[in-house]
């Protein structure tokens, strides 16, 4: 280790120790890197906290440090959940708007039997749309991997613009 990160580092315990009962956004760096290392490893609350107050801070500081990442980490993940939730409203109007415009059609051009055939036709790719999340989770086994759910909810949008292809193409069934 070289003079000046040694300096650097023994000022960092000097302030830390100074700073008793003063608020954690005065605290170095090391200290909220160090603490959220510590919390990604899985060690529990009071473990971070007294390795913390084992590298020099107080109890009290230890204590808001560990209090504030996890305060972060709590709104990182509401902010993802909003996001998300956004989405899927925005998926599930979307998706029906245009499964209405599909019955409308199927409806004005063939009439309530191919209305119905339409609308039957339609409860498999809404349902991939609407309900993709949890398809993805009961399929994957998981709720970290986003992956199966983008992909079912994207097969759902592949069918559905192919039902709404044949809605037009195809029109009524004779009988």
């Amino acid at each position: 280790m070289e003079y000046g990160a040694i300096k650097r580092r023994f000022s960092d315990m000097a302030k830390i120790r100074s700073n008793r009962g003063s608020d954690a956004a005065s605290t170095p760096e090391w200290v909220t890197g160090y603490a959220s290392v510590l919390l990604k490893t899985g060690l529990r609350l009071p473990e971070v906290e007294e390795r913390l107050v084992a590298r020099g801070l107080t109890p009290e500081l230890a204590s808001k440090v560990v209090e504030e990442l996890l305060e972060a980490r709590i709104r990182q993940q509401v902010l993802a959940q909003k996001r998300l939730d956004r989405w899927k409203s925005l998926n599930r109007i979307l998706s029906a708007v245009v499964a209405v415009v599909y019955i409308v059609i199927a409806y004005w051009s063939g009439g309530d039997s191919f209305a119905g055939e339409v609308t039957l036709e339609l409860v498999l790719p809404l349902a991939c749309i609407w309900f993709g999340v949890e398809a993805g989770r009961h399929f994957a086994n998981t709720d970290n991997d986003p992956t199966p759910s983008v992909l079912i909810r994207l097969g759902g949008w592949l069918l559905l613009i192919i039902v709404g292809i044949f809605v037009v193409l195809r029109g009524p069934l004779p009988i």
